[in-house]
């Protein structure tokens, strides 16, 4: 005897990568199961969870079937999840499923099963090289016991409630059936498809709704994502596949999948997030310089966040802060290095108190917020409408400030965008507190502990580094060398506390006497200083000399047993040279401090010059 046949029709179900099974409810029994639902064996069945149950509970069966005939004969739909049907009994499939009645052939109620299968069955049902060998095969396995290829009436009801939109269309392509799921999902009935030419309300331009009209004919049974306009203008998106069967018509079956494209964007974007972590986060463990950690974070958050500016406000407590870094787009001001002065920042005030535990500012509109005008005036000076504020708390207290911004709208902020800029916050402030750690160990390491000069480590490298740049600009390089007269004497006769407080003295009259941001003073020595002057030819290094001569001066500190005069004074010794690659700055450190020698045999509190050419 041959085997019963499913009409050609059956065959759209093996496109589904969704299980689907079919079940007569008196007599329970399985009657047919798509492709999808057969790769996921007999444990994935309804008839197994069953099975489970009725093994430690036996009056579950019945309870269970007397519920679904209930549910189903008033027209309600059956959701039930994995815990729930047995799957901790030793279920290897577990999977959600969501049911509907149809009327059979017979007149009997049966049941359509929609399966969600979870964890490592999923690979199982997207296993597309399975889908497409059991496409033909399977069906004809399943339906043994199948009845219902003999009534027309049977397919009817499966298409009507299946949660999928299926469509048939003629060998001419005209649309020849639709079902109700794709009635409600794009709001027009079967009449209005066969009356009017929707294809061109769906897909208003040309050129991709031919893409959409090659897809159909091709027929290849493909999965392709189009975004489909709805009779009312919604904009959907929708996942189609195409089967020919053997009288020439096509069988179109679709899914909206705007839950899965938002699920897909909203893993892409927290991807995207954990990345600009992790970057930040890897950054901070391999960089110390802090404005380049902030201006990748400020960056790589105003991309994933889509906002117009991010940036840091660093707070001053004495007048508000500065803006130290910020990214933001064409089109608005541009505002980093900005001191902005905000006197609710002063230390009496609550709101720094209050950042310290935790408060962020979430403002969906400036306009509508409540905030004070002043604010309001500010934030919209730099065209800010929206603001999100989080505060980087450094050493328990509030070191500064982490903004988002957008500019053109309104912008409610999403807890997933706060989560990610508090967390932003703590890692920034990690970055702050090691970056201000190494600067301080750094400090240590090329300053003078006592006047906080630089140290003779620094001086050199600094002295270094200028010999070579001017070496390229063919500009001259000034160096002065500064020695206290008789401070043996000096400590013998005041003590080392005083000889201390003198030299430290000594070190803030010089740097005040040096004018320019490049010109360095560094403590060269025990009583003996070092002024480095870029770009200063030896009129120049005789002016600077001059002044530091005139501020010892005229800060008189008594030197009592001076064998020159009754109060301090100084010896310096000058250089200048144009710097040669050739050379090293040792060429000029000797000129100057040969210069010193003959500065304190000629008599001291005095400055000399060297020998016209360098040794």
């Amino acid at each position: 005897m041959a085997k019963p046949q499913l009409p050609a029709e059956y065959k759209v179900f093996g496109m589904l990568q969704t299980p689907i099974w079919i079940y007569q409810l008196d007599p329970f029994t399985l009657l047919w199961a798509n492709t999808a639902a057969v790769a996921l064996g007999p444990d994935a069945t309804l008839s197994a969870h069953l099975s489970r149950l009725s093994q430690h509970q036996p009056e579950i069966w019945v309870q269970r079937l007397a519920h679904y005939r209930l549910r189903l004969s008033q027209g309600q739909t059956i959701q039930e999840t994995a815990s729930n049907q047995g799957c901790d009994q030793g279920c290897k499939t577990p999977m959600n499923w969501v049911g509907s009645g149809l009327s059979l052939a017979d007149g009997s109620l049966g049941l359509v099963v929609e399966g969600q299968p979870l964890a490592g069955a999923t690979k199982a049902v997207i296993d597309q090289a399975s889908t497409h060998r059991a496409m033909v095969e399977a069906p004809r396995s399943v339906v043994a016991k199948a009845a219902l290829h003999q009534q027309a009436e049977t397919l009817q009801a499966i298409f009507d409630n299946i949660p999928l939109m299926l469509s048939i269309f003629d060998a001419q392509g005209q649309v020849e059936y639709i079902n109700q799921a794709m009635e409600a999902e794009l709001g027009w009935s079967l009449a209005e498809w066969q009356q009017q030419d929707l294809m061109a309300a769906c897909y208003p331009d040309p050129a991709y709704r031919q893409q959409v009209l090659e897809h159909i004919h091709q027929a290849s049974g493909d999965w392709l994502d189009w975004q489909t306009y709805t009779a009312a203008g919604h904009v959907i998106d929708i996942a189609w596949a195409h089967l020919r069967l053997s009288d020439g018509r096509i069988i179109g079956i679709g899914q909206n999948i705007g839950d899965r494209k938002r699920i897909e964007a909203k893993f892409k974007q927290q991807a995207q997030r954990d990345r600009l972590i992790a970057q930040v986060t890897q950054r901070i463990s391999q960089s110390l310089e802090l404005q380049d950690i902030l201006d990748k974070a400020v960056f790589g958050l105003r991309q994933i966040l889509a906002a117009h500016r991010v940036l840091v406000y660093a707070l001053d407590v004495t007048c508000g802060g500065r803006v130290v870094a910020e990214s933001v787009s064409d089109g608005y001001p541009f505002i980093q290095g900005r001191v902005i002065v905000d006197h609710c920042f002063s230390p009496n005030r609550p709101i720094l108190d209050e950042y310290r535990h935790g408060r962020c500012q979430i403002t969906a509109d400036i306009y509508t917020s409540g905030l004070a005008d002043c604010y309001v005036n500010a934030l919209a000076q730099i065209k800010v409408r929206a603001n999100l504020v989080i505060p980087i708390i450094q050493d328990e207290r509030v070191w500064g400030l982490l903004a988002c911004q957008q500019c053109d709208r309104p912008r409610h902020w999403q807890p997933s965008e706060i989560d990610m800029l508090t967390q932003m916050a703590h890692h920034l402030a990690i970055a702050i507190q090691q970056a201000e750690l190494y600067h301080k160990l750094q400090h240590l390491a090329t300053h003078d502990k006592l006047t906080g000069l630089p140290n003779r480590r620094y001086f050199d490298d600094y002295l270094e580094q200028e010999w070579r740049r001017l070496s390229r600009e063919q500009a001259p390089l000034g160096l002065i060398f500064c020695d206290i007269d008789y401070f043996k004497q000096y400590n013998d006769t005041y003590g080392h506390l005083a000889g201390d407080d003198c030299l430290v003295l000594v070190a803030q009259v010089i740097t005040r006497s040096i004018k320019r941001a490049a010109d360095l003073t560094a403590r060269y020595g025990g009583e003996e200083f070092a002024v480095i002057l870029p770009n200063t030819d030896m009129d120049g290094v005789i002016r600077a000399a001059q002044r530091i001569r005139r501020e010892i001066e005229a800060v008189n500190i008594p030197h009592r047993t001076s064998l020159i005069k009754p109060h301090l004074t100084l010896s310096m010794g000058l250089a200048s040279w144009h710097p040669d690659l050739s050379l090293t700055p040792n060429t000029l450190k000797s000129m100057a401090d040969q210069a010193l020698y003959q500065a304190k045999q000629g008599g001291r509190d005095r400055y000399c010059l060297p020998s016209p050419s360098p040794p």
